[in-house]
């Protein structure tokens, strides 16, 4: 059962997935199709600045990251949304670092989906949303 804590936490993921329009590849079919049959989910979001901030934002989505179901369930689906500042957008090394360090964590079965977008407000910031199922 989800606390209400835990139950305004996947909200405002959800938020953050829904309501932000991705440049790249993602959309609310692909949030659909992540949580139909979902027997457990891991989420998180965080927002890096600073050298090294793919790094970082991977760890820290990993740290903070918050489980309903059992936490040793293999994650077969994971959605990545990644937003940078226009001063400093996300590059590609950036990108590879994040999804290697959360694939490194759920396993190398794992399907990523992921989108970016550019969002004026995080100046030379990195935002990372992840929403992880188990099926």
């Amino acid at each position: 059962m989800m606390t209400p804590a835990i139950q305004r936490h996947l909200l405002d993921v959800l938020h953050q997935l829904i309501t932000l329009e991705q440049e790249i590849n993602l959309d609310v079919g692909d949030i659909e199709q992540t949580l139909r049959g979902s027997q457990g989910l891991l989420f998180s979001q965080t927002t890096t600045l600073g050298a090294d901030r793919a790094l970082v934002a991977g760890r820290q989505l990993w740290q903070a990251a918050t489980v309903v179901g059992n936490e040793s369930m293999s994650w077969s689906r994971l959605l990545l949304s990644i937003q940078s500042g226009p001063a400093t957008e996300l590059e590609m090394d950036e990108l590879t670092d994040i999804i290697e360090y959360v694939r490194n964590k759920v396993g190398e079965q794992s399907e990523v989906v992921f989108g970016h977008a550019l969002d004026a407000t995080l100046g030379q910031s990195l935002r990372v949303v992840l929403l992880a199922s188990s099926t």
